[in-house]
């Protein structure tokens, strides 16, 4: 049922959820170029397909690459092309290349141009043939034995009095093959574009919090005697189930949040360490440990640290308004217990009892939480626990949180 109503929850925000067309263009196969506004998903790898429409108020049509030939996004990262070449995708071996069709990733555009796909790079000169920039990397006897086919190949292509030494400690990694290409349109005063420029990337957000904690606890007190047996007694507690009021407590906090860098920041993880303290009393009335009726109770106070560590996703319904829906794993840390239960009988006589219980310093928990954020700096949420313990005591608990971004 909980599980149900979260997808609920989430479909129903995405059905509110702005969806952002922006202008680009498309080249389909007949390379015929269309104007249009694209739907940017912030792609983490190569799509295998393009959502567009030719004006605001158009269609949504749809288009895959066996239909398309290239498409870019103005002003973002997102230009792919589509090609046909000689590829080996084996990080180990003898170079043994297959011909295929790959959508290849622009990272750097100029007379030399960088390619990408799948942790693969390409490059082309002069818009000659594209051709891939071959790496390999073996493990023999914990050695690591590399093969830098590629620095030859661009010795061989893209070498200039001042570049030759840096080729020869290049490194097979993004940043590193992403400033030689743009050094090198530079050095022949060619149009350099660096794509990567404008990728999405990520952020970092520090918020303070502060809310209210809405709690039941509930126990089950089953198997205890008042006088033990081995003295004589041996009245016994049958399952007694003790409840208290609603309860509310105030919690502070702060909140360490990651969007991650793809997906126009949409997704991100975070960690909401929170303090509390709060204090029950359950009890349960006309409880008969064999031959005696009376009240049983458990008092109990607390102070703990919550911890949330989980996911979030943003829904964006303008430039200033977010909904979000986020997922967290928690840990309770119990920083002070007090547990003690008691039995009362109704005449008040010396079957009455008072002990201390067995605290547990550790307990862990799932919670869930929709909420909402302004001006990407306030929000509010509600958020709900589910199977979270204090110790001896289990805990329905909602909580409505607000926090504020410092930086």
């Amino acid at each position: 049922m909980k599980t149900k109503l979260l997808i609920l929850l989430l479909f129903t925000v995405n059905l509110f959820a702005q969806v952002k067309f922006e202008r680009g263009y498309f080249i389909d196969s007949q390379n015929k170029k269309v104007e249009c506004l694209i739907k940017n998903k912030d792609w983490i790898g190569s799509p295998s397909e393009i959502e567009y429409k030719l004006t605001e108020e158009s269609q949504i049509e749809t288009l895959n690459f066996s239909q398309l030939n290239s498409f870019q996004i103005y002003e973002t990262s997102h230009y792919y092309i589509k090609s046909v070449l000689n590829v080996d995708k084996n990080i180990s071996g003898n170079y043994n290349p297959k011909l295929e069709t790959i959508i290849l990733k622009v990272l750097v555009d100029g007379n030399a141009k960088l390619y990408y796909n799948d942790a693969i790079f390409f490059y082309q000169l002069n818009n000659s043939e594209i051709k891939q920039l071959v790496y390999k990397k073996e493990i023999d006897n914990l050695s690591i034995k590399e093969d830098n086919l590629f620095r030859a190949e661009l010795y061989n292509n893209l070498k200039t009095a001042q570049n030759q030494i840096e080729i020869r400690k290049l490194e097979y990694k993004k940043n590193a093959l992403i400033k030689f290409f743009s050094s090198y349109n530079k050095y022949i005063n060619s149009n350099n574009i660096v794509f990567t420029n404008k990728e999405t990337t990520a952020k970092f957000n520090f918020n303070i919090l502060a809310g209210l904690n809405f709690t039941k606890g509930n126990f089950t007190m089953s198997g205890l005697y008042i006088n033990p047996p081995s003295s004589g007694g041996g009245i016994q507690l049958k399952d007694a189930n003790l409840e208290s009021k609603n309860k509310i407590n105030i919690l502070i906090g702060f909140e360490l949040e990651t969007l991650l860098p793809f997906n126009k920041n949409k997704w991100a993880i975070f960690i909401s360490p929170n303090y509390q303290q709060t204090k029950y009393e359950l009890s349960k009335d006309n409880v008969n440990p064999l031959g005696a009726f009376g009240t049983a109770f458990l008092h109990g106070s607390y102070s703990y640290i919550d911890i949330p560590v989980g996911v979030r996703h943003y829904f964006n319904l303008n430039a200033n308004y977010k909904i979000f829906l986020d997922g967290a794993y928690n840990l309770t840390f119990l920083t002070s217990v007090k547990e003690s239960r008691s039995f009362i009988t109704n005449q008040g006589d010396s079957l009455s009892f008072n002990d201390e219980l067995k605290s547990k310093s550790f307990s862990t928990s799932m919670r869930i939480g929709l909420g909402f954020n302004y001006d990407k700096k306030y929000s509010l949420s509600l958020n709900y626990f589910i199977g979270k313990k204090l110790s001896n005591i289990d805990t329905g608990s909602f909580s409505l949180i607000a926090s504020y971004k410092l930086f």
